[in-house]
């Protein structure tokens, strides 16, 4: 970190300590490397909800944020943070992320999360974005394509 940054970094800590920063820098389009050093300096700042009850992965994947421009590290953060020890495919659907922003990317390297149950809704994956605000049925039959057998009923 640089001089310009730790200075930064300083400021931001003393003028929204206990804030929703991060769903402002989200807002304001900064650098996946200033998305990064803000949660990386403020442990659990992904936890934290705004003004209007939105945590940061939701402002981002209503900003569209995409997967290389920090949402990868968003979902990561969020993950970690999660009191519910939730897979990160799981807060990823949880939450609205759409296969071009990233949702491809966390099955590629999570595939066998596709068949975990979210403990907070008892939900799979693809039945959690059926059920999100924003859900995508196309998104929907992607996932029960990759996972099929959550369809089959039990006699």
């Amino acid at each position: 970190m640089d001089d310009f940054s730790g200075f930064f970094m300083d400021v931001i800590s003393t003028v929204f300590r206990g804030k929703a920063f991060l769903q402002m820098a989200i807002g304001h389009h900064v650098s996946k490397q200033a998305l990064i050093e803000i949660m990386d300096h403020f442990d659990r700042c992904t936890l934290l909800k705004d003004r209007f009850g939105k945590l940061p992965i939701e402002v981002a994947t209503e900003q569209n944020v995409k997967w290389d421009a920090g949402l990868e590290d968003i979902v990561e953060a969020t993950f970690i943070n999660d009191v519910h020890s939730r897979s990160r495919l799981v807060i990823a659907c949880s939450y609205g992320v759409k296969w071009d922003n990233g949702l491809e990317n966390i099955v590629a390297k999570h595939r066998s999360e596709l068949c975990e149950i979210d403990a907070t809704s008892g939900l799979f994956p693809a039945l959690l974005v059926a059920g999100h605000e924003m859900g995508d049925v196309n998104l929907v039959f992607q996932l029960l394509c990759l996972y099929p057998s959550i369809c089959i009923t039990k006699n």
